[in-house]
């Protein structure tokens, strides 16, 4: 009987019309003429014994699932992947083949296959809202005070990859302590080989190490807009915030159900599922944006609990890497999915949310470790997206460009926790000034550590991130240093403009382990540079070159470090 009913079901999912009555008795199924071949995209990936408290090796190159290995079928954001047997992209294989159709699914083999492949808790149905424990120290100090809401969603770098040092927390006391009037609450989940893993913090402040697994060892966009809007949000005002995300690394806005979709699903908004005639699936399509819904109702409730009248303000939308060889379906579905996402959380709030600001945050132009066109295409097709759209805003991270530090270099999707904390910084002041008529300077929040001068020597503007002014000077700037700065993982600079940075008598102190710089297509001399190491011998650290890059250095003491 179970077999009938497995042959029955697969009929079913390839969309026969009709159905043969088969013998229970039979003892093989009817599918003789199917190859045993194993199709590539119905393979498991081991995901081995990890854990939450036992995060993934980025430097064991037998890990199976190592988020820093450029090859790793895996990796969250990699969708050109030709070892990932369920890239769009590979060119060995049909774009977007359905792992539940395809192959030698009917043997008993293939059952077990898809077996595996069924989603975990995939929550087409409404989900009950999780218990609340009522923490006394986050109660409001006054029964229905307003807290203001603003959301995170998203793949990987909203979800929060960036690793992160004990030197980087120990470096402001409120990245341990939690922000006083900024407060968090979400859901850092994660997918790989089809298991989806959900990693809820329940109300608290808004601390360093909300990112992947909420362990504490990587950090997400959360931390920087936290810094941001306790500028407004703090004891003296008295005003309050909680900063609500969902997010989760590789998966599509488009209705992909392989790879790291096969697992929680995808971000495909309702409306635009309806629009063509219903998803693929009935539980991976949509999965991750009705996981974001559910993920805001129990936020709401803890608040709710705990005293609060709750305000949305706003949403940062980080998210593309996994779509960005499809720009103009893309800016589609991106249309339906702003209509939705303003509706439903109006309906979950009962406020008019219709023009709530949305703000999306640009991809690296050098995604991938390189200058490509299909991602350049895609930064302009984000742009455009945001101008044809009432209240959505583009949040320019395209000039940070990622790899964190590691020994062998291979991440090449998820910024540092220098770089994201000033993108989140970038979100929070952007947010302020939209949802709370504040006039703050954007990029300028915080201690200006450089200034960027034009070729005739005029000032453009001073910013206080290195990392952005040199990245995005023009042809022939120079950007002088304003005071010495304190790096926390590598500098990765891309700018393809012709560019000088002056060290101007300033020092460049850095806590690096491996890389000290990374370039990538670059045209760059550093003019007395002077590099001071926390480990204190230059020898131990590289400079890494990708992608042509072309790297000068004029007096300093960077050529210490290795080539």
């Amino acid at each position: 009987m179970r077999k009938t009913l497995k042959i029955l079901l697969t009929l079913m999912l390839i969309g026969c019309l009709s159905l043969s009555v088969i013998s229970c008795n039979n003892d093989t199924p009817d599918n003789e003429g199917v190859s045993e071949t194993e199709s590539e995209s119905d393979t498991a990936v081991d995901t081995g014994n990890q854990t939450p408290d036992d995060p993934v090796d980025p430097d064991d190159p037998d890990d199976p699932v190592d988020p820093d290995d450029p090859n790793d079928p895996d990796d969250p954001d990699d969708p050109d992947d030709p070892d990932d047997p369920n890239t769009p992209d590979d060119p060995d294989e049909p774009a977007d083949e359905d792992p539940i159709t395809s192959g030698d699914d009917n043997t008993e083999e293939g059952w077990n296959k898809l077996e595996q492949m069924t989603p975990i808790d995939p929550e087409k149905e409404e989900e009950p809202i999780r218990p609340v424990t009522v923490d006394p120290e986050l109660v409001a100090k006054t029964e229905g005070q307003v807290i203001d809401i603003y959301l995170i969603a998203g793949q990987s770098n909203a979800c929060g990859y960036t690793t992160i040092t004990s030197d980087f927390k120990n470096s402001n006391s409120v990245f341990k302590d939690g922000y006083s009037n900024v407060l968090y609450s979400g859901n850092s989940a994660n997918s790989s080989s089809n298991v989806y893993e959900p990693y809820i913090t329940t109300l608290q402040k808004t601390t360093a190490g909300l990112g992947r697994y909420a362990d504490g060892s990587y950090s997400g966009p959360e931390l920087g807009m936290a810094e941001a809007l306790s500028s407004y949000y703090n004891t003296e005002s008295g005003k309050m915030a909680c900063i609500v995300k969902y997010a989760i690394g590789g998966v599509s806005l488009r209705d992909n159900i392989t790879g790291r979709d096969a697992a929680g699903g995808n971000w495909a908004p309702p409306s635009y599922l309806e629009s063509i005639g219903g998803g693929k699936d009935d539980n991976l399509s949509g999965g991750q944006y009705r996981k974001f819904i559910h993920q805001v109702k129990c936020s709401i409730a803890e608040l709710e609990a705990h005293g609060y009248t709750v305000n949305v303000k706003g949403l940062y939308w980080m998210q593309g890497e996994a779509d960005h060889q499809y720009p103009d379906l893309y800016a589609t579905i991106f249309n339906y999915f702003v209509s939705d996402i303003r509706n439903d959380l109006g309906e979950i709030t009962g406020a008019n949310l219709s023009t709530m600001p949305i703000i999306v945050g640009a991809m690296s132009s050098t995604y991938h470790r390189t200058h490509a066109t299909a991602t350049d295409t895609f930064i302009a097709k984000q742009i455009a997206i945001c101008d044809s759209l009432d209240n959505v805003y583009f949040n320019n991270s395209a000039p940070f460009s990622p790899s964190r530090d590691s020994a062998n270099d291979s991440d090449q999707s998820h910024w540092t926790s220098d770089d994201n904390l000033f993108i989140g910084e970038m979100v929070g002041t952007k947010l302020l000034n939209l949802c709370c008529g504040q006039n703050y300077e954007t990029l300028t929040l915080g201690e200006n550590v450089a200034s960027v001068y034009d070729a005739n020597g005029q000032l453009i503007a001073s910013y206080a991130s290195l990392a952005y002014a040199i990245n995005s000077a023009p042809e022939g700037a120079t950007v002088k240093l304003l005071k010495d700065v304190t790096l926390y993982a590598p500098l990765n600079l891309s700018n393809q403009n012709k560019v000088t940075l002056d060290g101007n008598g300033h020092k460049i102190n850095t806590y690096a382990t491996y890389i000290v710089i990374r370039l990538v297509g670059t045209d760059l001399t550093f003019k007395n540079v002077e590099l001071v190491p926390a480990s204190g011998s230059l020898t131990s650290l590289k400079i890494n070159k990708y992608d042509n890059a072309v790297f000068t250095v004029d007096g300093g003491n960077l050529g210490e470090c290795a080539a």
